[in-house]
């Protein structure tokens, strides 16, 4: 999941209602969501649009408009 970070991962947290999703932070300006059920998996179930290609199949949404580091999730 952490591969669509490009900086330096400065948070993560658990969704307390989902044992299995994982938000990370990072100084590039993203958040990202991960469902680690998916790892391994062939599907991928992102929520960023139509190009799915060379995503991670764990990868559930990615949001990278911030202008600065993301400092708390």
């Amino acid at each position: 999941m952490f591969i669509s970070n490009e900086r330096d991962v400065i948070q993560v947290e658990w969704d307390p209602n989902h044992e299995i999703i994982l938000a990370s932070a990072s100084n590039d300006g993203k958040v990202i969501l991960g469902d680690l059920s998916m790892i391994g998996s062939v599907e991928s179930k992102y929520l960023g649009g139509d190009n799915n290609k060379n995503v991670p199949p764990e990868l559930l949404f990615s949001h990278g408009d911030h202008r600065h580091w993301i400092t708390d999730i």
